[in-house]
């Protein structure tokens, strides 16, 4: 780098526009809600009982904006579940635990997403699974 020129940190900087969700989900077969609720100490946004061939439910959504990073939307939730660690632990026994991001491209184009490893490795710390749905983008006109 030549004496004079500003480096510049890219990692920050979007490289293409997305609007994303994030939801934390408990799921099982045999997953009582009210359980999960009285458990965790916290009400759930959503939360559904078992029934034919689709598990039972207990989520809870980010509250941030949806042009927010997607890190940032996991963030979020984890601040709220990290002090919940143990129980979460317990948990995973007998229910899956996964980050649900569903990702849409603004303006047709490739979204590129980096997960910040921290983000990564708080997840798999608390046996998390992050699932991501990505829209495909309408490249072509019709």
């Amino acid at each position: 780098m030549e004496t004079g020129e500003q480096s510049i940190d890219i990692s920050s900087q979007p490289l293409r526009q997305y609007q994303c969700w994030v939801v934390f989900i408990v799921s099982s077969e045999d997953l009582q809600p009210e359980l999960v609720t009285r458990l965790l100490d916290m009400e759930p946004d959503r939360s559904t009982p078992p029934g034919p061939r689709q598990p039972g439910e207990w989520q809870m959504n980010s509250r941030l904006d949806s042009v927010e990073d997607l890190n940032m939307h996991v963030q979020h939730l984890l601040a709220l579940l990290m002090p919940l660690r143990h129980k979460l632990r317990e948990m995973r026994r007998d229910a899956v635990l996964e980050m649900y991001c569903a990702v849409r491209p603004e303006s047709g184009e490739v979204a590129l997403i980096d997960i910040d490893p921290r983000v990564q490795l708080l997840c798999g710390h608390l046996g998390i699974r992050l699932r991501l749905e990505l829209e495909a983008p309408q490249l072509y006109a019709p």
